[in-house]
């Protein structure tokens, strides 16, 4: 009872600003409604590149004809999710792909390593972008706190000598390899501002001293 109901739902929205409705067998079986602006397609693709040149076998494939807004292609996939492209159904580009497991991709992306939920190609140009930070020990005051070892100006100078690179700062190989977390680099490079001012701190102690004790000789 409620499928049908559905389904008279369905069929009364469409009559209502459809001007026709048309059901296709052959060469791509589809439903095609046509109303002014252009039409809307449904299909389940029966092969490799039926009816879009990105889907597979078994999608279900929603294309829009003629709108004002182009041709977009959803193909909901049983074993992916959901993947958006754009084109005229014989040639159409892929530009977004929901997976099942709540991934997201934008643009021509294959993999998708991590457990991270958006996947970009080709990069992000925003005016603004904000990161959250979790917990306090995710930032780098425990830097001032008098328990922390800081380590001597010697042991930077012999660890750089030997590494090529400062103390718990990934290599240049490593930056290659795993790429960069904004919010660990930016702890990161704090903690070393930190660490670096308490060595001027503790220089300028050792100056004051020096100087204090060459006006007492004199």
């Amino acid at each position: 009872m409620k499928q049908f109901t559905l389904s008279l739902f369905l069929f009364l929205a469409l009559n209502s600003f459809a001007q026709q409705i048309d059901l296709f067998y052959e060469n791509d079986p589809h439903l095609q409604v046509r109303a002014n602006m252009g039409s809307v397609q449904l299909a389940i693709a029966t092969c490799n590149g039926c009816f879009s040149s990105q889907a597979q076998m078994g999608d279900a494939v929603l294309r829009t004809n003629g709108m004002a807004t182009g041709d977009l292609i959803i193909a909901a996939r049983s074993n992916d999710g959901i993947v958006f492209t754009t084109g005229d159904g014989s040639f159409d580009s892929q530009r977004m792909e929901i997976l099942n497991n709540g991934k997201v991709t934008i643009g021509s992306i294959i993999n998708t390593p991590g457990d991270y939920r958006l996947y970009v190609d080709r990069g992000i140009l925003a005016e603004r972008m904000k990161v959250a930070v979790k917990t306090t020990s995710d930032w780098a005051d425990f830097v001032f706190e008098e328990n922390y070892k800081l380590r001597s100006l010697q042991s930077i100078k012999a660890f750089i000598n030997q590494n090529g690179h400062l103390p718990d700062v990934p290599s240049a190989e490593q930056m290659v390899e795993n790429g960069l977390d904004v919010l660990e680099m930016n702890a990161l490079l704090l903690r070393k501002v930190e660490e670096l001012t308490l060595h001027m701190i503790e220089l300028n102690e050792r100056i004051k001293e020096l100087e204090s004790k060459t006006k007492d000789e004199k």
